[in-house]
Parts: C-alpha cells; structure tokens; sequence
C-alpha cells in the first residue's frame, strides 16, 4: 500500500515506497554479529512484475480513536512504466508498461462508514461506472478525476480479458444485470 502524504501523482508515491532509507540514530540497525548498532540502508523494490498490478492507496488513517479518511485528489495516469522501480531498473520495455483497467473508489469519510463503486475499461477504451446493480457509461476524464482508493493495471503484451465481456451481449452493448430468484 503505498503513502499519500506529500505525494500528488501515484508515480511519486511508487518512488517513495522505492527509495534508499538511511537507518540511523534512533532507528539504527542492531548487527546480530558485533552486538551493536550501526547506521545501515534499506530499500523496498519489486523483483518480478505480475501480470495485474494491483496498487492501493493509503486512504484510511487508523491514529487514534476514530482515525479518518485521506481525502486528498492523488493523480494517477492511464499508463504506468514500471521499470525504474524493479530491483534491476529497466524502462521502456512491453513488459514493464502497464495499462489501467480498474479503480475502485471508497465514497465516505472514514473505514467504518461509506460506499465503494468502481470504474471498469472494456474492449476498445470503453470505461463503465460500477455502482451496486446500475452500471453506466463513463469517460476517461471523470475516471481520472477519481479520488481511487485501489487502482488496477494489467501488463501490455500479456493477455488481457474484459471485467465485465459477461455483462455485454454479442455486440458488445451492456444486458440488463438481473437480480437472482
């Protein structure tokens, strides 16, 4: 899950959660060899990309009794290179380029109350609002205006199949969702 503090792109974030701690001081490493502390570095990053990159966003703070909710607009873009933050950086390549395909956004003020609805990309660049039984066309610039909580991405040049192919008939137009019996 990745912070969102003093971060206003989901690519800063990404950097953030990828960068070279010191650890020293108050937070020094205690070497189990010479039994003592010492100043050390730390780095999170990625060794294998999957083929869906799921990323959340920090949007719940849990401090205190009753926490909140990180409202803040965090952009985040249609395409994501994820080389630079792999353990053997690499930039440029199908297989380190991701595509968005999902958001799911939390409508609410805190953990405890609220409502999710989601934001799904069908074949040809066609964006659907996914809100409890009604689903409706979206575009680009309202899905990107999203405060997400969780955002989807799958790799380029690996398969990619449609969320919502069963809810469309033969010429890709949305059936009526049907409640069960």
């Amino acid at each position: 899950s990745l912070e969102l503090n003093e971060c206003g792109r989901v690519t800063e974030c990404l950097s953030k959660f990828t960068t070279k701690e010191t650890l020293g001081h108050n937070n020094a490493y205690f070497c189990d060899k010479c039994k003592r502390k010492s100043e050390a570095s730390k780095q999170l990053t990625i060794h294998t990309l999957p083929n869906v990159l799921v990323l959340q966003l920090k949007r719940f703070s849990f401090m205190g009794m009753s926490g909140g909710k990180i409202s803040k607009h965090v952009a985040f873009d249609q395409q994501v290179d994820m080389g630079k933050f792999l353990s053997r950086p690499t930039s440029g390549t199908k297989s380190n380029m991701y595509d968005l395909y999902g958001v799911l956004v939390h409508r609410g003020s805190s953990a405890q109350c609220g409502h999710y609805y989601s934001y799904v990309k069908h074949k040809g660049d066609r964006w659907y609002k996914c809100d409890d039984s009604q689903i409706s066309p979206a575009g680009i610039a309202e899905v990107l205006e999203q405060r997400a909580y969780i955002l989807f991405y799958a790799c380029r040049g690996r398969r990619q199949e449609s969320l919502i192919a069963p809810l469309l008939d033969e010429r890709g137009v949305l059936s009526p969702v049907t409640s069960p019996s």
